[in-house]
């Protein structure tokens, strides 16, 4: 890809992925294992793992590295170190307090892992201007983070992208798919408001995708 062909492979960089937790996959793991931090403030345990999917899919579309496939399905950033913070439950699902813990986890120690990537593939209905969410995010901004997170799943109507995607500060991704011939916005991916900032900014393979 653009950025692989420039060199720029995340050596060194930092990435959270607040989620449902991590697998501990070769993907991950070898030559050399880049999960350098694992905390889970759901159930407390020590030991990476996975217990609904979504974070170690998420993991690897960031920085997997292709081991187990010969190359040919690696992440955005295959050298890049993972931050694998679990705040959301075998369900798939978090409260705002365990998300905020992880949030200010990464606050905390962005130096100390170099983290530069926020990554929140989740979304939950806005509370409006004092929701918690959003006043998280746009703190992680401010002191430096790149921060990435999904649109929802509210589609098709307008007006219907979640929190935090909806902070003006970060990037939000929405959904496409392909159909053989061409792409498509599938119907639950979010859209934003037509009168108000474009959100999502980006949108990226979420349906009848491979590698």
């Amino acid at each position: 890809g653009f950025a692989y062909q420039r060199g720029l492979y995340g050596f060194g960089i930092g990435i959270a992925v607040l989620d449902s937790g991590i697998y501990p996959h070769p993907d991950f793991n070898s030559p050399d294992n880049r999960i350098r931090v694992f905390r889970d403030f759901v159930n407390y345990r020590e030991t990476p793992y996975d217990d609904n999917g979504h974070g170690s899919a998420v993991a690897g579309l960031v920085a997997g590295n292709g081991l187990m496939s010969c190359g040919e399905c690696k992440g955005s950033a295959p050298r890049a170190n993972i931050i694998a913070l679990k705040a959301m439950n075998e369900k798939g699902e978090g409260s705002a307090f365990h998300i905020l813990e992880a949030m200010q986890w990464v606050h905390s120690h962005r130096a100390e892992y170099n983290i530069k990537v926020a990554c929140m593939s989740f979304g939950t209905d806005s509370l409006g201007e004092n929701d918690p969410l959003v006043y998280g995010a746009e703190a992680l901004w401010r002191s430096g983070i790149t921060v990435v997170a999904s649109a929802g799943n509210s589609g098709p109507q307008p007006g219907t992208v979640t929190s935090p995607g909806i902070c003006p500060e970060i990037i939000t991704v929405g959904a496409v798919g392909y159909d053989g011939e061409k792409t498509y916005v599938p119907e639950f991916s979010s859209r934003g408001k037509p009168d108000a900032p474009v959100k999502p900014e980006l949108a990226a393979f979420g349906v009848d995708a491979c590698c």
